[in-house]
Order: structure tokens, then sequence, then C-alpha cells
């Protein structure tokens, strides 16, 4: 992961308001207590320091870029290291040192995913919990766009890169990322995969969204879920 790829990276998350993925951390919180939280790719720390606000967990971050790591631990991080290549080099961690990881948004990035996935099990306790989010590019609004405009950066992520420069270099099915996880060594505990790619007028929101929507993720997430995300256990 280049200086400049990182820098991007950490534009990006400045440039979000508010931590969207706060009712899913409650969700999961409720359930379980960390005591010790890798955040991998934790960038400015926007995420990832919610963990440390609600439950006082030892939170370490690790990332490519210096400046992000500066303000992760201004964010309240404990610990922060920093790795040039997360899909190539060894993590600076014991085996069994964390109890929880978040990884978000950052297969995506890796040329050898599966090698940060592997790191992951490794320093993670059995039994421990991975909370994992990669972005969908090819729902089916995505797939439209995609042939009219040819831009494989079909939801703007990064509005100011153009093709030969695009940060994402994998794309992931629903299928294929649980199987990557799997063969990493993670068992499925809870796809929360929540982001839907069709917009409806607010007035039917409720109803669709239970009755129409619903089914339709379960049954095909790779073509309406934007983002995967899922709980893995840390197989024995």
């Amino acid at each position: 992961m280049s200086e400049e790829f990182a820098l991007f990276k950490n534009s990006y998350l400045d440039a979000i308001q508010d931590n969207y993925m706060i009712p899913l951390f409650d969700n999961i919180l409720e359930k379980e207590r960390p005591r010790d939280v890798l955040d991998a790719g934790c960038g400015n720390g926007l995420f990832g320091h919610y963990f440390k606000e609600k439950t006082g967990c030892r939170l370490v971050g690790i990332d490519g870029s210096a400046y992000a790591l500066e303000e992760a631990r201004r964010a309240g991080y404990d610990e922060v290291h920093r790795c040039s290549d997360m899909g190539a080099q060894r993590l600076p961690f014991a085996d069994g040192s964390f109890d929880f990881v978040l990884c978000k948004d950052v297969l995506e990035h890796l040329l050898m995913p599966t090698h940060l996935l592997s790191e992951l099990r490794r320093v993670l306790r059995p039994g421990g919990s991975l909370l994992c989010h990669v972005p969908n590019h090819f729902t089916l609004p995505a797939r439209l766009r995609f042939v009219f405009t040819n831009d494989i950066d079909t939801y703007d992520f990064f509005p100011s890169a153009r093709s030969w420069d695009f940060p994402h270099i994998r794309f992931f099915t629903h299928e294929d990322f649980l199987e990557m996880c799997a063969q990493a060594g993670f068992s499925l505990a809870e796809d929360l995969s929540p982001f839907f790619a069709v917009q409806i007028p607010r007035l039917w929101r409720t109803t669709l969204y239970r009755v129409v929507l619903a089914r339709l993720h379960r049954r095909f997430p790779s073509s309406f879920v934007t983002a995967f995300t899922v709980l893995l256990r840390a197989r024995t």
C-alpha cells in the first residue's frame, strides 16, 4: 500500500460526516464485550474508536499511512502500527493477541486479500470474532451504470481516481467472499449485510423493505446488497 494511496484513503474517511456503522456495532456489542480489539486498516480511527468508547477495550490500529495513524492515536487508540502492505507482510503481533478484529474496506485494496485474512486468523484467539466489510461494486443498478459509463467505480467511492489508478483492485460476489473467509479458517456467525442498492420512496420504504427487498437481499445478495458485512468466528 503506497503512501499516496493511504493518504487518499484517509481523505475519503475524513469526508464521511458520521459513523454510519454505529447501529451495526451496537448490535454486536449487545452480544459480546471484547477486551483486545485490532482495527486492521484503521485509517484515522473514525470507525474503530467507537469500540473503545463503548467498552473501554484495548484498541490497536494498523494502517499503511503514518499520517492516518497519528490521527488514530489522537482518536484514542492505545497502540498504532504501520504496515506498508497488509496483503504481503506478517502483522507485528503474536498469535492469539486479540479477541476481536475489525476489518472494514480493506480487502478490496489488496493484491492478496487471503494473506491478510490468514494473518487475522493467526492473531485472533480461538473463537475470537472478525467483523469484515467489503463493498459490492456490481449490484444490478451498478451493472447498468457500468454498461453506459465504462467506469468501474460504480458508486463514486473515489471520484477523482482514474481507471488506471483506481484503489479498489479486488471485487467480490457474496458467495466468493464467504468462501474466501472459510478457506482462511473462519466460520460464519452472522451475515449483517444491511446495505440495499435499490432506493425507494420514503412512504413505501417500511413495507417494501420488509416484504420485498429483504427477500431479494437474502436470495440474491450479490445483486441487491451494496456491501457485504459479516461477523466471523476463528475456528479452533
